[in-house]
């Protein structure tokens, strides 16, 4: 690393890596999605060409879930009123609720640097 000091490069690890990755709401596989996860609840539908006459397995599937509409979601939380100095930190796997009912479970957190929240 002696060629790169001069550039301000460092080694980083897993967790700094880990947090770049969940800030710019990059999904893991196996862990954030998994082979049942549809283009449509991981906010991939752009990657589905439906507008083209094209078969492909699952299509019909793909195309009724649109139509009756997603039950789960991969989305973003930003814990507004977490004090990560005090509170526990999440790292996965901890139920959501939303106004006392649950609603779903964390996959992957971390500390955003860019928010300096988590």
């Amino acid at each position: 690393m002696t060629v790169g000091e001069k550039y301000g490069i460092n080694h980083v690890g897993h967790y700094a890596t880990r947090s770049l990755r969940v800030e710019k709401f990059f999904a893991f596989w196996g862990q954030d999605l998994d082979t049942m996860t549809t283009p449509l609840e991981c906010g991939r539908t752009w990657r589905v060409k439906f507008d083209k006459d094209i078969e492909f397995i699952g299509r019909d599937a793909l195309l009724r879930q649109r139509e009756e509409g997603i039950r789960r979601q991969y989305v973003q939380l930003l814990l507004t009123d977490h004090d990560h100095e005090l509170d526990l930190w999440s790292w996965g796997g901890e139920p959501i609720y939303r106004d006392g009912n649950y609603c779903g479970r964390t996959t992957t957190t971390s500390y955003g640097f860019t928010f300096k929240k988590q």
